[in-house]
């Protein structure tokens, strides 16, 4: 339920953003679609939708209709590193990068124009790993409860 709030909350802000800039048009509904119904699947793909959605995101912004902060690509990023092994997780942040330097050089813009919007991107990240490193030691806590238990329950026989 929440990712589908999530999907829709960011397809609503992309085509509020388009209106505002006069590029409402069917394929930019489209775009908007890729880049932020995958957000339905974050969770059991995180790699995946990650692509997709930056995918998505990147086309709307090379054709000057993605406006504003890149809601669906930070959502996707958090889960990115929230959800994923490392080496996917490097994969993706890899591609990022990589989308971040070719949009540079397409749009002939300075790659530190692009300093808000990456610091977004290290927050979503950090973030996402910070909710992993979380879980992880509450796993790891857990077992060890168990553990102690379980030797108190043999020791006190």
């Amino acid at each position: 339920m929440v990712d589908a709030v999530l999907a829709i909350g960011c397809f609503l802000s992309i085509m509020v953003m388009a209106v505002l800039n006069h590029r409402l048009e069917w394929w930019v509904a489209a775009l908007a679609a890729v880049s932020t119904l995958p957000l339905l699947w974050r969770r059991r793909f995180p790699l995946l939708v990650s692509a997709v959605t930056g995918a998505g995101t990147g086309a709307l912004f090379l054709t000057g209709s993605m406006g504003g902060i890149p809601a669906a690509s930070l959502i996707a990023t958090y889960g990115l590193a929230s959800l994923s092994p490392p080496a996917r997780m490097l994969a993706g942040v890899l591609c990022t990068i990589a989308g971040f330097a070719s949009a540079a050089v397409l749009q002939h813009h300075q790659p530190l124009s692009y300093g808000p919007t990456a610091a977004a991107f290290v927050v979503a990240y950090a973030l996402g790993a910070g909710a992993r490193a979380r879980r992880d030691r509450i796993a790891v806590l857990e077992e060890r409860a168990r553990r102690l238990a379980a030797f108190l329950t043999r020791t006190l026989r």
